[in-house]
């Protein structure tokens, strides 16, 4: 988990700095490097559309199931969701 969270701490940042140099967030994730995703070492980080926020993004790991859920959130009881980081 603390890979999971360091990893979209700086891949977050980088999409910050890479916004604050455009004046848009940037349309994938290639701009900032190919973070991995460390729950799913064969695939990278994901970011798109926040699930049931319009207009929002999110940078979000597929969390410990291994199970992509499009930004939803990790509960804690069930272990199911994504580590996910709502973008401003």
């Amino acid at each position: 988990m603390a890979d999971a969270v360091e990893q979209l701490r700086v891949t977050g940042l980088a999409l910050d700095v890479a916004r604050a140099q455009t004046g848009a967030w940037p349309a994938d994730l290639a701009g900032v490097g190919s973070p991995v995703d460390p729950f799913a070492p064969s695939r990278p980080l994901r970011f798109g559309p926040a699930p049931a926020r319009s207009g929002a993004l999110t940078l979000w790991s597929v969390g410990p199931d291994g199970i992509d859920h499009g930004g939803s959130p990790l509960d804690p009881v069930t272990g199911r969701g994504d580590v996910a980081v709502p973008l401003e």
